[in-house]
């Protein structure tokens, strides 16, 4: 009988959790241990939209960033069909992307090829956002509300037999000895554990609220406005190399009045709390 390989996985976001349920289901002989500071609602990925949009610009190649979002919007669609969808998050949304500069910024080639149904809006339809917005396109993607997708990744890592270990480490030297494999999955925590110099900082701030009437995305410009399966997630900041984690005031302003702009309902909505992420 072959032994099975130990398998660390360091970071139990939603990353490391993806990666932890991929690996039990597709290699054999193995037992997976997802190490982290934080679980769940300590996570960064909880305060997450949780919506595929793709973009081009990532990746290595254009030939990769392709096949990335093809498999992953394969998985997604699937599990969206699935009876576990609920308890996953999972679920298909409708809605809009606004732009007061351009019509090529709203859309790129991936997006025609898993969108059948993207299209440009309409004058009629574009006369009920701010007269700024002169371009905009329809599609349907898939959102993976983090809420729930957090949890429901979660118990089937346990149900196929793996661990979960709260703990902090200092070097990745300190799991050689007790794992045949270690998966660095710590997002920026890479910076000091595998002395990755280039990693960089990326803040963004969002809002949760309770507006159940809001059913469709939107993003216009800087904004974003994302129904999840419990709140809607209005967000639309970027800053690159800030380390804060508290919340801004400033932002929190100019997420609330951009997003209120383009759905001015959101205002009769209900705040719940507000988010900071800071990704790399």
């Amino acid at each position: 009988m072959v032994a099975s390989s130990k398998v660390a996985v360091v970071g139990a976001g939603v990353v490391g959790l993806s990666t932890a349920l991929c690996i039990q289901e597709n290699v054999p002989r193995v037992t997976v241990t997802v190490i982290a500071e934080n679980f769940i609602e300590d996570t960064l990925s909880y305060g997450a939209g949780g919506f595929f949009r793709p973009d081009e610009n990532i990746g290595p190649s254009y030939s990769t960033t392709r096949r990335w979002y093809k498999e992953s919007f394969a998985y997604f669609q699937q599990l969206a069909g699935d009876p576990a969808a609920k308890d996953a998050g999972i679920k298909w949304v409708s809605g809009c992307s606004l732009s007061s500069i351009g019509a090529k910024c709203l859309k790129n080639g991936i997006m025609e090829e898993l969108f059948p149904d993207l299209r440009m809006l309409s004058q009629e339809e574009l006369r009920r956002y701010p007269p700024k917005y002169k371009f905009g396109v329809f599609y349907t993607s898939l959102l993976a509300d983090p809420r729930k997708y957090l949890k429901w990744l979660t118990n089937k890592i346990l149900q196929n037999g793996g661990t979960f270990s709260k703990r902090t480490i200092k070097s990745f030297q300190e799991l050689a000895g007790e794992n045949d494999i270690i998966v660095n999955c710590t997002g920026l925590g890479a910076k000091s554990l595998a002395s990755d110099v280039l990693l960089t900082p990326v803040r963004g701030q969002t809002i949760k609220i309770d507006a159940p009437w809001v059913d469709q995305f939107c993003y216009a410009d800087g904004c974003y406005i994302l129904p999840g399966t419990e709140y809607v997630t209005l967000g639309g900041i970027k800053q690159l190399g800030d380390w804060n984690t508290k919340v801004s005031d400033y932002d929190r302003r100019y997420i609330w009045e951009t997003c209120t702009s383009v759905v001015p309902s959101l205002k009769d909505g209900e705040v719940v709390h507000d988010w900071v992420l800071i990704v790399s």
